[in-house]
């Protein structure tokens, strides 16, 4: 029986960006100043408006349009219309990139009303959507036990030391202590010079692949372990079961909405946005294969789609894509809600009743 899209979920990570710091600071200024120059020529707005660091590019706008104009093609091939039927609410973190990101990517998803939409910017202590930074106090404790308890990270972690000595003073800003060290920071800027070709500081090339890698399976260890993926995880998967919930009708709620709209909410992220979501969808898919989950590019989006089987709105099911590619096959709705609320809540905030389980 064919199928009815009825709801998109759409969480992206923002388009590139300017690194979060100047590396040269704590050096000499005649290089800080030249690092400064060198990233406000590659900015979206002028220095004048923004600060430099930390800010998109015009390399991420066009990633986002290219997103933005996927999206379209896509739910244009489904059946929907895009058109005056569309019903589309726009959340974003109060980073000025990400709000920017969602705004580049609707003006190719939805053009004609692209700028009429309201944008809804979650303040940090309630932003579900990066629910790291709201729930850092409770998180960083969790992640050193981690650390000491945990015997092949801290293996790892005594492994790195030499490339984070290295690290620490090969780079001004750690160099001078201008700058704390993380493995985050130091990432960072390998990241954002290698995405525009800018040549790396004399000597630490050779630490670029072990840096990124390790940042990459710290994340992976900290977003598998259980109570730090219900902190990272949780808020967002509530909202969007909770969304989902609106479209399906239920005994309390016979029509939750109208199904004739073509309902889209887009939630503008960051890379730890997708990476606690695609573990905890892992997690509650495949609760016994231990898999690397792929560090989101620039741009990303996964998708959740809310179907109905056409002629029983009893049926419904879901379809989770990560650019465009099916992550895995479609499943039942509510065993779907059902399993991923399983995963990221704590067993006393979770009710039984909130979600219908198939028998």
């Amino acid at each position: 029986m064919a199928r009815t899209l009825r709801l998109v979920q759409v969480l992206h990570r923002h388009g590139d960006r300017s690194p979060l710091h100047n590396v040269f600071r704590g050096g000499t200024s005649t290089q800080f100043q030249a690092e400064d120059a060198l990233w406000t020529t590659k900015l979206q707005e002028p220095v004048t408006t923004r600060g430099i660091y930390g800010e998109l590019t015009t390399v991420g706008v066009a990633q986002m349009q290219a997103r933005g104009l996927k999206l379209r093609d896509r739910y244009l091939a489904l059946g929907w219309t895009l058109d005056d039927k569309v019903d589309i609410h726009v959340r974003s973190t109060h980073y000025v990139r990400t709000q920017r990101s969602v705004q580049a990517l609707l003006s190719r998803f939805v053009p004609h009303v692209h700028d009429q939409l309201p944008l809804e910017i979650l303040p940090p202590s309630v932003d579900y959507i990066n629910a790291y930074n709201a729930n850092a106090a409770s998180i960083m404790p969790l992640k050193t036990h981690l650390v000491e308890a945990h015997a092949a990270l801290a293996a790892r972690e005594a492994h790195m030391a030499p490339v984070q000595t290295e690290l620490r003073r090969l780079l001004p800003m750690f160099a001078s202590s201008a700058e704390s060290f993380s493995w985050m920071k130091a990432a960072d800027y390998f990241v954002c010079r290698q995405a525009h070709n800018i040549p790396l500081l004399p000597h630490t090339e050779e630490l670029a692949d072990a840096t990124t890698q390790h940042l990459a399976y710290r994340f992976h260890e900290f977003y598998t372990y259980a109570p730090i993926l219900t902190r990272v995880s949780g808020p967002l998967v509530v909202q969007l079961v909770t969304e989902m919930q609106r479209v399906m009708p239920s005994r309390d709620v016979p029509n939750a909405t109208d199904l004739s709209v073509e309902r889209v909410v887009v939630y503008s992220g960051h890379d730890v946005s997708l990476l606690a979501l695609l573990n905890a969808l892992h997690s509650s898919t495949q609760p016994t294969t231990k898999t690397v989950v792929d560090w989101p590019d620039y741009g990303a989006a996964v998708t959740i789609e809310l179907y109905d089987e056409q002629g029983n709105s009893d049926q419904w099911m879901v379809q989770v894509t990560l650019d465009g590619s099916p992550v895995a096959p479609p499943v039942d709705a509510q065993r779907f809600c059902h399993d991923l609320l399983q995963t990221v809540l704590l067993p006393n905030d979770l009710d039984e009743n909130d979600v219908v389980v198939p028998k």
